[in-house]
């Protein structure tokens, strides 16, 4: 279908409220309901402002209106996050392949570009021809983020319309993403028996120089392995997120590790010899992992530039120096087929210098770190999905720290005669439990009963409660006396070697755990120490995506 059969719509290109009369009929069957975890509004220099109970801001603003502001602004950013992608990925294509590049898509499909066609009411046949819808998405962002701004919209149903808008750009901006890489690095256009690359740790050839690709942005990836091929060098290009993915799509010699909750359980895993970085679902943290286990890291993206110094104007080998022999531990690289050069060229050198000398590696015996632990358990409270981390912590140390029988300790002399009930220990108290109410109660001589025995029992002997009391009583030992005086005994049911990796099953390994360890032990490393026997062999065949409109495939190894 080469010419348009059917008139043009009322709204090609339409604006922020050309489509507001259809939000209305949406909004009135589906109602919004929001859930506030948090009651406050401070987008403006006003605030904080208190929205609970029927509170008002300082703009008048109300906790409905301000939740549907807040759900735009999570449209608008996973909106302006993708129509970014797309408009790096056509201005990098269009300088590499040129403008006039026609856009062959899919074998299945007359329809190219349904969302480009639906929305903007053109037909793209070229590279060049994209920057329109690119260009159409970036000024309705604009619109839709200007609403946002204090004193600016004052209904939430025109947030909600707001965001249905921005959806809907997202779709054109995402579908700009994937048709420019479909048609100019040549990815499958509907084979129905495709090629397969492979996923999993298993799958990645440590005997190589490993580089690790983390991110959305293919073209840095594609220069890797383009680089490389060019010059007869081999290496193990792998990735991670939809990287992972479009890389297999471009060369399915490429190897998928795995999803985004996999990045820093891979990247602690100290696998890699260098990480290339480009934009979205990018751990924060990357650059400081990498430090500690002495990876350089290459930034390609403005999106994401880590602080790193900008290299772009140097001598390729220069920069591979420096990284290679520890001078800088990474850097910003924009220039994608000199960044495609230097990540290749250090990987290489990085993989025989570790083979002769090492890396440091700072999460190195992190299992052994898990003695430090003093079962407060902050670790469990953090986590996000209910993981025992503190039982998991616990147990880890008594296996595989093989512990023997620990005789108790004789508790010297202590005193609750100091406490003078001020109550900070109990604010202090990672499990929330009456400790002054208990140190009071034993200064007093009370029978321990009740809320004050709950609380003895409860009690890990953790000691935090103790570290900004004003009268220095030593709690910790109060009540392991006591304990010992009641004959209370604090028995932990470890778990077995088995049950240990059953329960890291349903470990994200996000590491939000162990920023909360007063101990600063190294949990996503000791978890994955332990873990690395399940998951280190796993591996099977995949096939990237057969095409615009085909699903990604998972076969048996």
């Amino acid at each position: 279908m080469d010419d348009w059969d059917e008139e043009m719509g009322p709204t090609p290109m339409p604006g922020v409220t050309d489509l507001r009369h259809w939000d209305e009929k949406l909004l009135k069957r589906y109602k919004p309901k929001y859930h506030a975890f948090i009651k406050q509004c401070q987008f403006c220099a006003f605030g904080p402002c208190d929205l609970d109970k029927g509170r008002r801001g300082a703009c008048g603003i109300t906790l409905e209106r301000q939740m549907a502001r807040e759900s735009l602004f999570l449209a608008i950013t996973g909106c302006a996050a993708h129509a970014a992608h797309g408009r790096h990925q056509v201005h990098t294509l269009i300088h590499k392949f040129g403008g006039d590049t026609t856009l062959n898509v899919a074998e299945n499909t007359e329809v190219e570009a349904p969302n480009i066609r639906l929305v903007c009411g053109y037909k793209p046949k070229t590279l060049g021809d994209l920057e329109k819808a690119i260009g159409y998405v970036e000024e309705q962002l604009t619109h839709l983020l200007s609403s946002l701004h204090m004193g600016q919209e004052a209904s939430d149903f025109d947030f909600n319309s707001k965001a249905l808008h921005a959806g809907m750009l997202d779709h054109v901006g995402m579908e700009v993403c994937d048709i420019s890489q479909i048609s100019a690095l040549n990815f499958p256009k509907g084979d129905p028996e495709p090629e397969l690359c492979e996923i999993g740790f298993g799958s990645i050839d440590k005997s190589k120089p490993v580089i690790l690709c983390i991110g959305h942005n293919v073209a840095a990836g594609a220069e890797v392995i383009d680089y490389a091929a060019e010059n007869n060098i081999d290496v193990e290009a792998c990735a991670i997120c939809c990287t992972a993915l479009d890389l297999g799509r471009y060369h399915t010699g490429a190897k998928v590790v795995g999803q985004l909750s996999y990045q820093l359980q891979f990247v602690r895993a100290g696998i890699a010899d260098l990480i290339m970085v480009d934009e979205q679902c990018i751990r924060v943290d990357t650059l400081e992992n990498a430090k500690k286990l002495g990876i350089p890291l290459i930034a390609v993206s403005d999106k994401n530039a880590a602080g790193l110094p900008d290299l772009s104007n140097e001598n390729p080998d220069e920069v591979v120096s420096k990284l290679v022999f520890g001078e800088i531990t990474g850097c910003y690289m924009p220039d994608l087929e000199k960044a495609g050069e230097i990540a290749v060229k250090t990987a290489l050198l990085v993989k025989k210098r570790k083979g002769k000398e090492g890396r440091a590696n700072n999460y190195e015996g992190a299992s052994k770190k898990t003695a430090d632990c003093i079962g407060c358990g902050l670790c469990s409270r953090a986590c996000p999905v209910g993981v025992d981390n503190k039982l998991i912590v616990q147990s880890i140390d008594h296996i595989f720290n093989k512990k023997g029988m620990v005789k108790g300790k004789k508790v010297k002399d202590v005193s609750a005669d100091d406490c003078i009930g001020c109550g900070i220990c109990s604010r202090n108290c990672p499990n929330n439990l009456e400790i002054k109410d208990l140190i009071f109660g034993i200064k007093n001589k009370q029978e321990i009963k009740g809320k004050l025995l709950a609380a003895l029992k409860g009690c890990s002997e953790c000691g935090l409660c103790q570290e900004k009391c004003p009268r220095n009583v030593d709690i910790k030992n109060v009540v392991k006396a006591k304990k010992r005086e009641l004959n209370i005994k604090t028995e932990i049911k470890y778990l077995t070697k088995e049950e240990i990796l059953e329960r890291l099953e349903q470990c994200l390994f996000c590491g939000r755990c162990e920023s909360w360890c007063p101990q600063n032990i190294p949990v996503v490393s000791a978890f994955t120490e332990v873990y690395m026997n399940r998951f280190k062999d796993d591996k099977a065949k995949i096939s990237p995506g057969r095409g615009a409109v085909q699903d990604v495939e998972m076969r048996n190894y």
